[in-house]
């Protein structure tokens, strides 16, 4: 494999690994928003003791 073709490679896997981080971080921002969604819930229930 030459330098240039090791680079293209490198390239592509990084290119890969970006698009998977891209989906864990849309994947932890629904998360978080439903976790939000339930701490406001379990306030709102200690507010009303």
């Amino acid at each position: 494999m030459t330098e240039i073709q090791r680079l293209e490679q490198t390239i592509l896997d990084l290119i890969t690994v970006i698009e998977k981080l891209q989906i864990d971080i849309k994947d932890l921002k629904k998360s978080n928003g439903e976790l939000k969604i339930k701490l406001h819930s379990v306030n709102d229930k200690l507010d009303n003791f």
